[in-house]
């Protein structure tokens, strides 16, 4: 059993950011901007949570 433990709400974060994923997917062209600041910053959550807490997931994937 690996040392490092999970964030309690990293289940909740990996769901939104499929959720995201599948948002910028239908309408990335009509609101490109927004969507990429708020991709950028889900990116930013996930480094600082994978720093912290030395996570490797193999479910999330940035493009």
């Amino acid at each position: 059993m690996p040392d490092t433990v999970l964030p309690e709400n990293f289940h909740i974060f990996n769901r939104i950011f499929f959720h995201f994923v599948n948002i910028d997917l239908q309408i990335k062209i009509k609101y490109s901007d927004h969507i990429l600041i708020f991709y950028f910053y889900l990116k930013k959550t996930y480094e600082i949570i994978h720093k912290k807490n030395k996570i490797f997931s193999e479910n999330v994937i940035f493009l």
